[in-house]
Parts: structure tokens; C-alpha cells; sequence
């Protein structure tokens, strides 16, 4: 690691008596000499943001609300970045529900059902759907595609994910055919 200029904490370290003697340094001047730095991360601390809507009445007598913003569905949920978090864990971390709990747990003090894990994570992958989409739009216009496929048990059965890759971009999908994508 490479030490930082402008660090976001400095603290001085100033020696308050004579080693030897132990007479009172308080009002000796002092002579910089060294620096060490520490790298951390902050304790995660939760933000709860509350969304309050009001309604106003015009002359006419219309009861006029405001609405929620999106994703603000019930009256306590999961905001974006932990969402994101979960996300990450899920596709690129390959952490299964049980492991994302326990850390959840563990690190954040927050329990998060696998339930819930699951539910964000259904929530994620419609939200992907459209990029999905375009990624196997991409592939399948290209004039050279390799593919290959890989045998995967599911719940006993035999079933299959199916890799296509042109040099933009790279689509996987699952079937449970060998032969033929369904």
C-alpha cells in the first residue's frame, strides 16, 4: 500500500514528559519526524430516510395526495445500497443466501431473511431484464459467436447454461436442453 497526502484524520503524537528524567515537556518546542498511516473503514452506521406524503384541497373540493417515489412500496423496506450490496454478493461474490445473511448479521447488525434476499434479488434481475436483452441482441447480430455449454444439476435433473460470446459482449442463458435453447 501506498501512503495518501492528504489523509482525512491526522493526529499528532507529542511526548508529554522526558523519558529519562520525567520532567514536563509541555512548554518545549517540538521537531516533526516521522509519519505512519492507518487505512479503515468507517463502522456502518444505518440511515433511515422517512418519506412523508401530504394531500392538499383546491377551491373545487379535490383531495389531491402526493405520491411515494418509486421503490418505496411499504412502510419500512431495504433502501438502494443495500440492495446493491446484495446484488453484488449474489452475481459477482457467488456468497449463497444463508452466507449473505450471516454477514448481514454479523458485520451490519442487520437481520436479513433469506426470504428477503430473495425477494430483492427477483426485484434486481427484472431490473436487468432490458440489459439482458440488449447483451443477447449484441451476440446474436455478430457475424462470429462462440458458445459452449455446461452441465449443471438442479434440484437432481440434469440441466444446462448455455454461453455465447462475440468480441462485444458475452450472453448467458439456461435450458434445461442439451440440444436445443427453449
Amino acid at each position: 500500500m501506498e501512503m495518501i497526502a492528504n489523509p482525512d484524520i491526522i493526529i499528532e503524537h507529542k511526548p508529554e514528559f522526558c523519558n529519562h528524567c520525567g520532567h514536563d515537556l509541555s512548554d518545549e518546542p517540538t521537531t516533526f519526524i516521522l509519519r505512519r498511516q492507518a487505512v479503515d473503514i468507517q463502522p456502518i452506521i444505518f440511515e433511515f430516510t422517512e418519506h412523508r406524503i401530504f394531500q392538499k384541497i383546491y377551491a373545487c373540493g379535490h383531495h389531491t395526495k402526493a405520491l411515494f417515489p418509486t421503490g418505496v412500496n411499504s412502510s419500512i423496506s431495504y433502501g438502494a445500497n443495500i440492495q446493491a450490496i446484495i446484488a453484488y454478493m449474489y452475481t459477482r461474490q457467488y456468497l449463497p443466501f444463508e452466507r449473505m445473511s450471516e454477514f448481514f448479521s454479523d458485520v451490519c447488525n442487520l437481520n436479513i431473511s433469506r426470504g428477503s434476499l430473495c425477494t430483492l434479488l427477483k426485484y434486481f434481475a427484472q431490473k436487468a431484464q432490458l440489459a439482458y436483452e440488449l447483451i443477447a441482441q449484441k451476440v446474436e447480430h455478430k457475424k462470429m459467436v462462440g458458445g459452449d455449454e455446461t452441465g449443471v444439476k438442479l434440484n437432481g435433473k440434469k440441466e444446462w447454461f448455455w454461453t455465447f460470446q462475440s468480441q462485444v459482449a458475452t450472453y448467458i442463458t439456461f435450458s434445461n436442453n442439451r440440444g436445443l435453447l427453449i
